[in-house]
């Protein structure tokens, strides 16, 4: 019966998108230009530039405005729609406000987290939506577990729980990793350079490589190898996941 009422709630969102005039494609390409503005203010907002975290937060208010006042009326069907984005608009305006003092700004990055979170869960689990981005968003979970029991250690340090959390994630880490792998990704709706495309396959090339890596630390017991695969997964993770980022528009 729960299987039966998730198609039917996500038929009822798809009419509600369709009755504002816009296919689930257009819907995917206005996402996709929403997380070209969200993409740049997630990642400064967790680095150490108030001025930058400011102007990125500020061009992500711009394209969420722009996103909700297309979807706020057409969705109106779908109360939990309305939450959505009732939700988000909270969020994004807490981080501005974070922001805005220039301190304490991973609590913006931490409430932008949670946009992410969100979305990922709106467009997997009720609109039924195929977006490429959510796969990262599903990776990054236990990409970020592995890197945490590594990050700031070294062989010494790194205790024998760190390793076991390690090799307990991994295989959920390359579960996740193959359906980034595998996913549908149209340009049509991203809009990559060239430069970017080649980068993207690199950085897929570099993510599978680097869970051997891991994989092959835990196996030889390689306290130092385990600690630099680890760091090195969300170092690559990181740089794939910008690329859908505009970074430009705040230049």
């Amino acid at each position: 019966m729960r299987a039966v009422a998730t198609r039917l709630t996500i038929l009822v969102v798809g009419l509600a998108v369709l009755a504002a005039g816009c296919t689930k494609s257009d819907l995917l390409a206005d996402m996709a230009a929403l997380d070209r503005a969200y993409i740049p203010a997630l990642a400064l907002t967790s680095q150490s530039s108030p001025a930058m975290a400011q102007k990125a937060v500020k061009v992500l208010v711009e394209s969420w405005q722009t996103f909700k006042a297309r979807y706020w009326k057409g969705m109106a069907d779908d109360p939990e729609w309305r939450a959505d984005l009732a939700y988000v608009d909270a969020r994004i305006a807490e981080a501005v406000a974070i922001a805005a003092v220039g301190a304490n700004l991973v609590e913006a990055h931490e409430a932008l987290e949670r946009v992410r979170l969100r979305l990922l869960e709106t467009r997997q689990q009720r609109l039924g939506l195929d977006y490429y981005v959510d796969y990262l968003t599903v990776f990054h979970g236990p990409m970020e577990e592995i890197y945490l029991a590594a990050n700031g250690k070294t062989p010494a340090t790194l205790t024998d729980a760190d390793i076991a959390k390690i090799a307990g994630t991994l295989p959920e880490a390359w579960t996740a990793w193959g359906q980034v792998e595998i996913a549908r990704f149209d340009n049509s709706i991203f809009r990559l350079s060239a430069q970017k495309l080649a980068e993207r396959r690199q950085y897929l090339k570099a993510g599978a490589d680097t869970l051997i890596a891991v994989e092959v630390a835990l196996r030889r017991n390689d306290r130092a190898g385990l600690i630099q695969a680890a760091t090195q997964l969300r170092t690559n993770f990181v740089k794939l996941f910008v690329l859908f980022g505009d970074f430009d528009a705040l230049k």
